[in-house]
């Protein structure tokens, strides 16, 4: 018999992250575009501490991964470790236990490379595109903006840890979450050029800050998480 997705799990994964109240989201949007309206920033500026954000996002989701404490293999894998007519019921049971085992400890590790990868290639993108996308951080602005985020993306993991359901849910489940945000950041970047190149820098940035307030307020990526694992339960 294989395993499903427990009914409760799938309630759990269209809250597996917090949603930041109003004051949270508009002050992580609009802090980047204060200091190109107020402290003279570059547009480029805005891009990269949108991108620093995202890699904050792994950074708290690895250690979402690891507080998660559930066991689960896929379906299709676990039937066919059961299907070999060469083991017995107790050889077959200590390969799922075995692979369950394996599963549970590396997958916090390939989402660290796996996700370091992408944010890695997504700077370069950045930087050859845009000159001083990385130089501003250490302003006062940047560094309340920065504070803002590790702050929320700290409360965001308290909350995941302090919820039962949350911790009993598969490493495996959460692999792929943090990635539909990364990618829509990514194509407002895209989007956003287009202004830039056009001689309005500032409507790349405000287009920037509302996708960032639409993405951090949505729960479209909670749903989209909860759909995609759906084919498991």
């Amino acid at each position: 018999m294989t395993s499903t997705l427990p009914p409760d799990s799938l309630a759990a994964l269209a809250r597996i992250e917090r949603r930041p109240t109003w004051a949270e989201a508009l002050i992580t949007a609009l802090l980047p575009l204060a200091g190109v309206l107020m402290f003279d920033w570059p547009v480029a500026a805005v891009i990269g501490i949108h991108w620093l954000d995202n890699v904050l996002v792994g950074v708290f989701h690895s250690l979402k991964m690891w507080a998660a404490q559930g066991r689960m293999l896929d379906p299709a894998y676990e039937a066919t470790l059961r299907s070999h007519a060469q083991w017995n019921d107790a050889q077959k049971e200590q390969m799922v236990r075995n692979a369950q085992a394996f599963q549970h400890h590396v997958m916090p590790w390939f989402f660290c490379v796996h996700y370091g990868l992408f944010c890695a290639g997504h700077a370069a993108f950045i930087a050859f595109l845009f000159d001083g996308a990385f130089d501003d951080f250490g302003s006062g602005v940047g560094l309340a903006a920065l504070g803002v985020m590790v702050i929320r993306h700290a409360l965001d993991l308290r909350a995941f840890r302090a919820d039962d359901e949350l911790v009993a849910l598969p490493r495996a489940l959460l692999m792929f979450q943090p990635y539909p945000r990364v990618i829509a950041l990514h194509v407002a970047l895209l989007v956003g050029m287009l202004p830039v190149l056009a001689g309005y820098p500032l409507v790349a940035a405000v287009l920037l800050a509302a996708v960032k307030l639409g993405i951090d307020r949505s729960q479209v990526f909670a749903t989209l998480t909860l759909l995609r694992r759906k084919s498991l339960a």
